[in-house]
C-alpha cells in the first residue's frame, strides 16, 4: 500500500505541477505558486513526502515555480489554517498528499477560486478542487511507463519492494508501451 502511494504521489504531483505550469502566462503573472501540504517529512527517504518535495524543487530549479510548503501535517484544522493561508496569499495550486487533507480542501476551495486544490488520494471533488486516487496497477504501470521513459538505455531494471511482486507484469506493460523492444 505504500509503494502504490509513494509512486502515485511522484506521478501525479509532476503530472499536474507540468500542466499548472503551461496554463499560467509567466509574463503577465509572474511565476506560478505552488504549495503543497504533507502528513510526513521530505527528510524521510522515499515517502509521499519525499516524492512530492523532489517533484516541487525540480519545477523550481527547471521552471521557475515559486514553492512552498508544510510538513508534518497531522490534523484537519492545521490542514484548514495552511490551506487558507496558501489562498489568502494567491497561490495558483495547492496540492496536498494524504487522504486527510480530502476535507479541509473541500471546505476552504470555494473560498479561493482562483486557486486550483488537488488531494492525491483523496476521495472528492468540488468547483476547483480534484482528487486523485489510483488502483494499484494503475501505479505499477505508470512506473513502468516512466521508468522506460528515463532509461538511458533500452534496459529497465526495478526492484520489488515487499507485499508488489503481484505489480511486476503491470510495470512491464507500462515499460513495454515506452520501449517495446526493452
Amino acid at each position: 500500500m505504500k509503494f502504490k502511494r509513494m509512486l502515485a504521489a511522484a506521478a501525479v504531483l509532476m503530472g499536474l505541477l507540468l500542466s499548472a505550469c503551461s496554463m499560467i502566462n509567466q509574463e503577465e503573472e509572474g511565476p506560478p505558486k505552488v504549495g503543497l501540504l504533507l502528513m510526513s517529512s521530505p527528510d524521510e527517504n522515499y515517502s509521499e513526502g519525499y516524492y512530492g518535495y523532489m517533484a516541487l524543487k525540480d519545477l523550481e530549479r527547471k521552471y521557475g515555480v515559486e514553492i512552498s510548503y508544510n510538513e508534518n501535517v497531522k490534523n484537519q484544522d492545521n490542514a484548514g489554517y495552511l490551506l487558507n493561508s496558501f489562498g489568502r496569499k494567491g497561490y495558483d495550486l495547492v496540492i496536498g498528499i494524504g487522504e486527510m487533507f480530502t476535507q479541509p480542501m473541500l471546505d476552504v476551495s470555494a473560498s479561493y477560486e482562483n486557486t486550483q486544490f488537488v488531494c492525491i488520494n483523496g476521495t472528492k471533488s468540488a468547483e476547483n478542487m480534484t482528487s486523485y486516487d489510483l488502483p494499484d496497477e494503475d501505479v505499477a504501470y505508470i512506473a513502468g511507463a516512466m521508468a522506460a521513459a528515463l532509461a538511458l538505455e533500452n534496459n529497465v531494471g526495478y526492484l520489488i519492494p515487499e507485499g508488489a511482486a503481484s505489480y511486476i507484469e503491470d510495470f512491464k506493460k507500462g515499460a513495454m508501451v515506452i520501449k517495446n523492444t526493452a
